[in-house]
């Protein structure tokens, strides 16, 4: 930066024509400025008042975003683009917890600690939400004799993992009596989402009599 000083003493309109130097130095600081060594032709220098530059710490501002993930059994990485280090700290309902895993919606905040340049600062709240992953259901069978007890359908789970369904059919708790039923299925999972519909049938059993007095059964 350029310095100014104030000048007593001079007769008349005269000017003098100053230099300065200041103790080396660009981070946050104070660094005492000097008038440098001169001789003038009619005045002679009686005092000098010392000043200093003082150099503050700047205070950066910190924008992060809000970042959507999808559950994979592991602790996000959030990171957001930011210039230098910082630290970030999560939230769920109100408390500080590390970094989440489980599907849900959490806040995040960056911190920045300082350092001989600038001060600490935190940034903006953003928003992390964790979907729940999505697992495929395949139904394996939806066609039942009728036999008086109640049926469900048949089904597996895809990626290996361990998640319960609900079966919630139209109109009925379970189906029982012959006839076809719609059904939804979902999972009650809180880390994974399964869904999918279907018609299950439950067919009336025929007995027909030979001539040997022995039952045969179709449908």
């Amino acid at each position: 930066p350029s310095f100014d000083a104030v000048v007593s003493g001079l007769v008349f309109d005269d000017v003098l024509s100053l230099s300065f130097v200041r103790e080396a130095g660009e981070n946050a600081g104070s660094y005492q400025i000097d008038l440098e060594e001169t001789e003038f032709s009619n005045y002679e220098v009686a005092e000098i008042t010392a000043a200093n530059l003082v150099i503050k710490k700047a205070t950066p501002v910190i924008v992060i975003g809000d970042a959507d993930y999808v559950y994979n059994a592991k602790p996000i990485v959030y990171a957001a683009e930011i210039g230098f280090e910082v630290s970030y700290q999560f939230y769920f309902a109100g408390s500080e917890i590390d970094a989440p895993t489980n599907a849900g919606e959490y806040s995040v905040v960056a911190y920045f600690a300082g350092n001989e340049n600038y001060n600490e600062v935190y940034s903006n709240e953003a928003k992390v939400v964790i979907n729940k992953k999505f697992i495929p259901i395949t139904l394996k069978k939806l066609d039942f004799l009728y036999n008086g007890l109640g049926q469900v359908p048949e089904y597996e789970i895809g990626l290996d993992v361990n998640v319960s369904v609900i079966t919630i059919f139209e109109g009925v708790k379970m189906p029982v009596e012959v006839g076809e039923y719609k059904f939804s299925m979902v999972s009650n999972d809180p880390n994974y989402y399964a869904s999918t519909t279907g018609t299950l049938k439950i067919v009336e059993v025929l007995y027909v009599e030979d001539t040997n007095n022995s039952a045969s059964v179709s449908s």
